[in-house]
């Protein structure tokens, strides 16, 4: 394109021209042709200066519209551009990731294609109105994926552009915002079931525990009433007695649930006679049994002189006395059970049952805790639903593990394997009572009970000044009172001594004691039972321990073990 100002001034030159011509002499023009030509070479510059900055402008251009491709094409957001028949004519990387195919093999495509059947029509609605209206529309649909266990979610926002006619689209990915909100509600619903589980469960525990006391308190109160039989008495008796185990055994299932879940349940490795402790459970069950139609059995695994291995014993009777105690529970008639068979360095025990059975799709929840409160064998059975999961977290603590086979209406075989830990075996850290049957008896042994419960001090009391021990007993309320009881009498055999008392507790009061006589026999009598307790009192230089509930069994057992050595 030419400049104006230059072809004027080319014209002008060119009249000056004609003139000199015509009248064949130059020089009466020669100053305004000079001044022509100088006009004329700095439009020139100008030109060449313009040409220049064009070409800079063309530059700059080129090099915005190659930054404003990058940005489109790497951005990451979904840009695509579909025409007023739906087909797409542009779109950059992102929006070719979220619908699964190259960007050349996308382009001329309809849109429709790439859209779940389950938003065809969602998406045909947005297309109709963003067209008709020129407005902005938004629209979530669902993509078709090229994985079959694979979701794809996005957002369309869309709007057109006037000056072409064409529909610009964002796509935003929602797929992950889609999944959260899947895991929410999932989160939710368990939450909400956890909850009705839970209050089911404390619904069921509330039962469970008013069930005994209820039995305590009220035969208890018979106890006072006239005309009451001696035999109906005895009968009463047994009742609050065996009420008072079931209470507690309850509290002793919700203090394991609440050790295995903590981490605080011990384990202590020692030899262990396999067949004397399964005799001795057939022993136990034989009496606990009151259903003459079930039958008790137990199957061996190996000879009584190769049957010692290296276990935790106690965890091993708890394990297998709540499997057998199940088993009777849910076994009106036929055989019960339980054994064990040697494999390899393991052994693999068995609790088999010909009773209800369990379905095949709770065989899994039975291990988890509450999950009896869900069904409705804990109306018709009893029970907390603990048992199994308490089950469960022994025998991993023995480093085995747990599995059951049933068939409904066909009985039930628990199995468990534990290892013999020998390579474990240690002295252990923490005492343990031992039942003796020291023959000799008590008389006259002189006991200091420290206990600041005065039913508790009575009840100790009362025991040991039965006809058949005759022991004597001081008592004392606080630490501070058995100080100055064992300072004024120097006789005292043994001293059963609480921990948890006024003024001067155990731990002050043993100290104290020791200090006035270092060899007499402190035995602690005390509610705390876990295993860091057990250890403080160790270390605080107890001879033993007792934990309460105590029973005149036990009581007497650890005193025979002691004084009469």
């Amino acid at each position: 394109m030419k400049n104006p100002a230059t072809g004027k001034l080319r014209e002008k030159a060119e009249a000056l021209y004609r003139l000199k011509d015509s009248e064949g002499s130059f020089e009466s023009f020669e100053s305004d042709a000079i001044k022509l030509l100088h006009e004329l070479e700095v439009y020139e510059i100008e030109l060449e200066l313009n040409n220049e900055e064009l070409l800079l402008a063309r530059n700059e251009s080129e090099a915005l519209a190659k930054k404003y491709t990058a940005l489109y094409d790497f951005a990451p957001t979904g840009y695509l551009t579909i025409n007023d028949q739906g087909v797409i004519v542009e779109l950059n990387f992102s929006a070719s990731k979220l619908l699964g195919k190259e960007r050349g093999l996308i382009v001329g495509t309809d849109l429709t294609q790439y859209i779940s059947s389950t938003d065809s029509r969602k998406y045909n609605d947005f297309f109709k109105n963003i067209f008709s209206s020129k407005t902005k529309q938004v629209c979530e649909i669902q993509l078709v994926s090229g994985k079959e266990d694979m979701e794809a979610h996005c957002l369309l926002e869309g709007i057109v552009n006037e000056e072409d006619t064409n529909c610009l689209i964002a796509l935003v990915d929602t797929t992950q915002l889609k999944i959260n909100e899947k895991e929410l509600i999932k989160a939710r619903n368990k939450a909400e079931e956890s909850d009705q589980i839970k209050s089911d469960f404390l619904s069921n525990m509330s039962h469970e525990i008013r069930t005994p006391i209820n039995a305590i308190l009220g035969f208890s109160q018979l106890q006072g009433k006239e005309g009451i039989s001696k035999e109906e008495r005895k009968m009463y008796l047994d009742s609050i007695n065996t009420s008072s185990k079931r209470l507690l055994h309850l509290v002793s299932d919700i203090l394991d649930i609440s050790r295995i879940e903590s981490g605080q349940l011990s384990y202590a490795f020692n030899p262990c006679n396999i067949n004397r402790l399964l005799d001795h459970l057939q022993a136990e069950f034989e009496v606990f049994n009151d259903n003459p139609e079930i039958s008790i059995k137990i199957s061996k695994g190996l000879s009584d002189e190769k049957c010692v291995i290296t276990t935790d014993e106690q965890r091993l009777l708890q394990i297998l006395s709540n499997l057998i105690e199940n088993a009777l529970k849910f076994t009106t008639k036929g055989t019960v059970e339980f054994g064990y068979v040697a494999k390899n360095d393991q052994l693999q025990f068995y609790v088999k049952d010909s009773g209800i059975g369990i379905k095949f799709a709770e065989q899994q929840l039975i291990f988890k805790r509450f999950e009896q409160a869900k069904q409705n064998n804990s109306k018709l059975y009893g029970g907390t639903g603990l048992g199994l999961s308490i089950v469960k977290g022994l025998v991993e603590l023995l480093s085995g593990e747990i599995w059951v086979e049933s068939e409904f209406n066909n009985g039930s075989t628990f199995y468990f394997t534990i290892a013999d830990q020998s390579q474990h075996l240690s002295k252990p850290e923490i005492m343990a009572p031992v039942s003796t049957d020291l023959e000799g008896d008590l008389a006259n042994k002189l006991i200091l009970v420290v206990e600041d419960n005065y039913l508790n001090n009575l009840l100790l009391n009362k025991l040991l000044t039965l006809p058949e021990h005759n022991c004597q007993v001081l008592s004392a309320y606080n630490g501070q009172q058995a100080i100055d009881l064992v300072r004024e009498n120097s006789n005292i055999d043994l001293i059963l001594l609480d921990l948890n008392m006024p003024v001067v507790n155990g731990y002050e009061a043993i100290k104290q004691i020791r200090q006035i006589n270092a060899d007499i026999t402190i035995i602690a009598q005390t509610g705390f039972g876990l295993p860091e307790d057990i250890k403080n009192i160790k270390r605080a230089g107890f001879d033993d321990y007792l934990i309460k509930p105590l029973s005149e069994g036990q009581l007497i057992s650890i005193l025979k073990q002691h004084l009469l050595k």
